[in-house]
Order: C-alpha cells, then sequence, then structure tokens
C-alpha cells in the first residue's frame, strides 16, 4: 500500500530522497551552491514526513479511541514509560 496523498506526498519516495540527499552531503563532493540547494530540498521533504506522520498520529488515536477501552496513545514513549 502507498502512502500517496491526493496532494501528491509520497512517504516512501520522499525517505528515500532524504537518505540520498544526506549521502551527497555527507560524502563532501557536491558545491556550496549545491549542497545549499540539497539541504534546503532536504529539509522540505522532512517538513512532509513530519506532517504526514502527525496526520498519521492523529489517525491512529481516533482508532484507538473507538475500541472498547479508549486510551491515548503517547507516540514519543513506549508504553512502558522508556523511549
Amino acid at each position: 500500500m502507498t502512502a500517496k496523498k491526493a496532494d501528491g506526498f509520497d512517504w516512501e519516495v520522499s525517505m528515500k530522497r532524504i537518505e540520498e540527499i544526506v549521502r551527497a552531503l555527507e560524502g563532501g563532493g557536491a558545491g556550496l551552491d549545491d549542497s545549499i540547494k540539497l539541504f534546503e530540498e532536504g529539509t522540505k521533504l522532512v517538513k512532509g514526513c513530519r506532517s504526514a506522520l502527525e496526520k498519521a498520529e492523529v489517525r491512529v488515536s481516533k482508532l484507538i479511541d473507538e475500541g472498547e477501552t479508549p486510551r491515548r496513545v503517547d507516540f514519543g514513549k513506549s508504553e512502558d514509560g522508556g523511549e
């Protein structure tokens, strides 16, 4: 199942591209201007991924609340209180 939405955002494609950008920046082969362009592209993709995760959290919370025993899940911590 693809994570692509009506707005054209695709989680898997975005994550792969972020990984490519990180490798390119860590490799140090790009010039300053290209590095800045890559960094800018990466930050936009990360913002899109973060937004998609926040929307997914809301959807999961709603699904949990619809169950027999509604409870709020803190997605930042594990059930035992650890990270």
